[in-house]
């Protein structure tokens, strides 16, 4: 078996290069105009959460809460506004949040104990927000973070606000606390 070596000048090898790099370029300046008039024409949001419904519609929540009658209370209010999953502890929490990134829907909003055995609601609180930026997930699609507490003083609800809270609620709650501070994060609830 023989084998033809073609030789080519170098400047034909240049001459074609420069062709078929000229010809890429087209081909992505044609394919990036036709993705600037689908993003144009339509009004859905491209990110990687645009599979999932909308919050109008549908929540994911995650309750995180140590006392027993405290969670099944905040799990009966919330089975108005969507689909919950309950941890009783911060390492569970941490476990169940992780899952949810790898399952590919994140919670939209949780209700999470500040004071637990072993983590305490604001060290978890820390990990997700972590978790988040490992996931690169913009500030405005992250879940919304409701600190129970059963203390109302200034240091709690400071340290609380530094760890990432989007708000907080004081024990005692009852259902019609929870929706306002829900509409307050701008779900919609009824």
């Amino acid at each position: 078996m023989t084998v033809d070596l073609i030789y080519q000048e170098p400047q034909q090898i240049t001459s074609d290069f420069r062709e078929n790099k000229k010809l890429l370029i087209e081909v992505l300046e044609e394919f990036l105009e036709d993705v600037r008039i689908q993003i144009k024409t339509t009004s859905q949001i491209i990110s990687p959460f645009s599979n999932l419904p909308k919050k109008e519609t549908f929540m994911k929540i995650l309750i995180v809460d140590d006392e027993m009658v405290s969670r099944k209370k905040m799990e009966k209010i919330m089975d108005n506004f969507g689909e919950y999953e309950s941890a009783n502890n911060g390492d569970d929490a941490i476990a169940t949040f992780k899952s949810s990134y790898q399952s590919g829907v994140p919670f939209d909003m949780i209700a999470l104990d500040v004071e637990m055995p072993g983590k305490n609601g604001t060290e978890v609180l820390c990990e997700f927000r972590a978790i988040e930026q490992e996931h690169a997930v913009p500030q405005h699609l992250q879940a919304k973070v409701l600190m129970v507490t059963a203390h109302s003083d200034k240091d709690t609800v400071l340290s609380s606000i530094q760890a990432g809270c989007d708000d907080y609620i004081v024990k005692p709650f009852n259902k019609e606390t929870v929706m306002e501070k829900l509409k307050k994060l701008g779900f919609s609830v009824s």
